[in-house]
């Protein structure tokens, strides 16, 4: 890299920069869900000119926050969103097949966000479990009071109220792999947007697959069918916590699986060229009508081995 290569890319971090702490002002004050795509300048940057400048310029950004907000504020966001954002740049820049970025920057995020549960929890001496579950709790509690204002029985009272319980029981269970599946959205939105970006800048080898093109890897039912396995065998002898791994593994694997099922619909939804309104409610059942979730994952589960598609893992 020459001379004028290297002012370019400064000024080009430097820019970056800006953008990014702008855009963590809004997402921290105004609208949370723009916070999400913090990382995002950061892999364009990354990938277009070099990894270091990308670490460079989140350091600075995540430094210059810390001293507008809170230092804590600054060092959680560095500790977030810097991995995701160098390894993203990395296995961009490597040309590493999609699934494979998704999944490697997925695990990253995951980890990085329990770093910083950790951490957050070892500073303020806040454990993140059980703050959830008093706030869950608070939350259930708001809905029972205007439940009893219905005039219902004691019984029928009882009964609401031990439900309640038991989903505040299952969703603390399942928030290992409520994380991970978290994890993945973040990443993959972070993935879409910096592609379609790169896309509309030139960079025309950047190839995001569109939703109803996913499909996962030819051998992954195997490695499912190998996790389950390795999961019955620690439920069958009672290895510490099998029952909260048994759950949160079949968690994930149907999510995966539903998620596979609904791509496959969006699929043929746009290959008859049907109403989008027509399109829009059919998807909108298939995600909030409780008894079509099995039967989309049961059609993720076929279009594994079938490939109705005929759909290239890439």
């Amino acid at each position: 890299m020459n001379l004028n290569d290297k002012t370019r890319a400064i000024a080009e971090a430097g820019i970056i920069t800006a953008l990014t702490i702008i855009l963590a002002l809004i997402g921290l004050n105004i609208f949370s869900i723009v916070i999400l795509l913090y990382p995002v300048p950061f892999i364009i940057l990354g990938f277009r000119r070099d990894i270091r400048y990308s670490i460079l310029s989140i350091i600075v950004s995540s430094f210059v926050l810390g001293i507008l907000i809170d230092l804590f504020t600054g060092i959680f966001l560095l500790l977030l969103f810097g991995p995701l954002s160098g390894i993203f740049a990395y296995l961009l820049n490597k040309k590493e097949k999609s699934y494979k970025i998704l999944t490697i920057t997925t695990v990253v995020f995951f980890v990085s966000i329990l770093i910083v549960i950790l951490l957050s929890g070892y500073i303020f001496g806040i454990n993140f479990i059980k703050h959830m579950e008093l706030s869950l709790n608070e939350a259930f509690e708001v809905q029972l009071n205007m439940i009893k204002n219905m005039g219902l029985t004691n019984y029928e009272m009882s009964k609401i109220k031990s439900m309640m319980d038991t989903v505040i029981d299952y969703m603390i269970a399942t928030l290992p792999a409520a994380l991970i599946i978290f994890s993945g959205f973040v990443t993959y939105i972070n993935y879409l947007v910096s592609g379609v970006v790169l896309r509309r800048i030139g960079n025309r080898n950047i190839n995001v697959p569109r939703f109803k093109y996913f499909r996962m890897p030819s051998n992954a039912i195997l490695g499912i069918l190998v996790i389950f396995i390795s999961t019955w065998i620690i439920k069958y002898f009672k290895i510490f916590y099998y029952q909260t791994i048994f759950l949160n593994v079949t968690f994930i694997v149907l999510f995966i699986l539903f998620i596979q099922g609904l791509s496959v619909l969006v699929f043929y939804l746009d290959k008859i060229k049907i109403n989008k309104v027509i399109k829009g409610i059919i998807l909108v059942l298939s995600v909030v009508y409780t008894p079509m979730w099995m039967f989309v994952s049961f059609i993720g589960f076929v279009d594994s081995f079938v490939n109705f598609r005929k759909v290239k893992v890439s």
